[in-house]
This record gives C-alpha cells, sequence and structure tokens, in this order.
C-alpha cells in the first residue's frame, strides 16, 4: 500500500506522479494534505480523476474522511483562534515556502546550464 499526499499548486500534480510510476502497488491511499473540508478539488479531483486512473492501473483507490465539520475540528479550531486572538498575525505558509524553493533551485540549474 502507497499513501499519496496532495500538495495544491506543486509539480508533479498527483496525476502526473501517478503516470509516472513505472509499477503500481495494489492500492494507493490518498491523502489531501493541504484540505480539512470535502469540496470540488477533493470530490473531483481525487475521487473522480485519481480513482479513475487507478481503475486503469489496476490499484485500489483509498481516501480517508475529510474532518469537515467535527466537533474535534471545530473546537481545536476555537481553541487555536483564542489562544492566538491578541498577538500579531503571522502568514505561515509552507507550500508557498515549498514552492519558492523549488522556484529558486530551478532558476539555478537553468542559469548554470547557459553558462555550460
Amino acid at each position: 500500500m502507497k499513501v499519496i499526499s496532495v500538495c495544491l499548486g506543486l509539480k508533479p500534480d498527483v496525476l502526473e506522479y501517478l503516470r509516472d510510476q513505472k509499477e503500481h502497488p495494489k492500492h494507493y491511499i490518498f491523502v489531501p494534505l493541504s484540505f480539512i473540508s470535502e469540496h470540488i478539488e477533493v470530490l473531483f479531483d481525487n475521487d473522480v480523476e485519481c480513482r479513475e486512473l487507478c481503475e486503469e492501473f489496476g490499484v485500489t483507490y483509498h481516501r480517508p474522511p475529510m474532518p469537515n465539520y467535527d466537533s474535534r475540528l471545530i473546537d481545536a479550531l476555537v481553541s487555536t483562534i483564542e489562544a492566538n486572538k491578541n498577538n500579531p498575525f503571522i502568514s505561515h505558509n509552507p507550500e508557498k515556502q515549498h514552492l519558492m524553493k523549488w522556484i529558486n533551485q530551478k532558476e539555478k540549474c537553468q542559469t548554470s546550464l547557459k553558462q555550460c
């Protein structure tokens, strides 16, 4: 069994990743890390496109349920907001940081190739 974590906006996307694999396990578990609720990107991209591609490869598709409005999630969000409501706002976007690092590496590679 292989777990696939999905990060919105990063390449390769999950479909490209699946197509690039030489061999596939019997099961894939898709975990949309960027999301906490079921919406169009989870329901269509994962539950339709990824499921269809898995069927094409003869692989069983799995996706755990999303937290949605589970009271434990709501309580955690409320307690986090309450604990930090008087703190200064700090933007934290690890996906953007990862993407910027990848772009910088790609630019360095292209620059070094031009020099050759």
